[in-house]
């Protein structure tokens, strides 16, 4: 003998519901005895609706969201800026600031230029910073003993300002012509350093000239004829 469950759901709307809930037994119990079945019990059940929960602020809140993780930019990245090679002043003036004599500095520009200032001695590499070049240099030469002995580093920038001093004497003594000499042959053989000395020294004896080249074209002994 098997035994099932059988479960009936009925909506009553309106009317007495004990009324309508001794109906419905009745009529199940005909049905089912009018088909060779038992029953052994009718059990009713009330059900109730659900309440629809009240949101509170928390549950009416957006989820969180977390930020996106941080990734590198992929593709190209900044380009690094140009290497601008010192001028020849600037240079030299920084070498005896480190304690390198004058035949020294002028040794290390020199090599820089003929090496189209790169760094390295099998494989040459394009150089970023030449003050850091300059330090090596010094390294070497105080390791073998060659390096510029100035009882303080004030004495090595006095000299370098004493080199400086003579420069501008050397220009000053110039005369107009030679002065304008100078200049062309500095522009003609790519001699910045002494090409920007002469230009100063031109603005300092001409205020008003607004082009260097007149001053040169007017002074010059040595410009080609046309």
């Amino acid at each position: 003998m098997k035994h099932f469950d059988i479960t009936i759901r009925v909506k009553i709307l309106r009317g007495d519901i004990d009324e309508h809930i001794a109906g419905i037994k009745e009529d199940a119990a005909a049905s089912i005895e009018a088909r060779g079945a038992g029953i052994i019990g009718i059990t009713v059940k009330e059900i109730r609706p659900q309440q629809p929960k009240q949101l509170s602020f928390k549950d009416t809140l957006p989820p969180p969201t977390s930020p996106p993780p941080l990734t590198r930019p992929r593709g190209r990245t900044a380009p690094k800026p140009a290497f601008t090679p010192p001028a020849h002043e600037e240079a030299i003036m920084y070498c005896m600031e480190r304690g390198l004599n004058k035949t020294q500095a002028e040794q290390w520009y020199d090599d820089k230029v003929r090496g189209g200032w790169t760094w390295g001695r099998d494989t040459l590499h394009p150089l970023q910073d030449w003050k850091a070049d300059v330090r090596t240099r010094e390294r070497q030469l105080r390791e073998d003993g060659q390096i510029f002995q100035g009882e303080t580093m004030g004495c090595v920038i006095e000299t370098a300002r004493q080199w400086r001093e003579r420069t501008l004497e050397r220009y000053a003594a110039m005369s107009d012509a030679e002065l304008a000499n100078h200049w062309f042959l500095s522009q003609q053989k790519g001699r910045k350093a002494d090409l920007n000395e002469a230009s100063r020294e031109i603005v300092r004896r001409c205020p008003a000239c607004e082009d260097v080249t007149k001053f040169v074209s007017n002074h010059a002994t040595i410009l080609p004829k046309k």
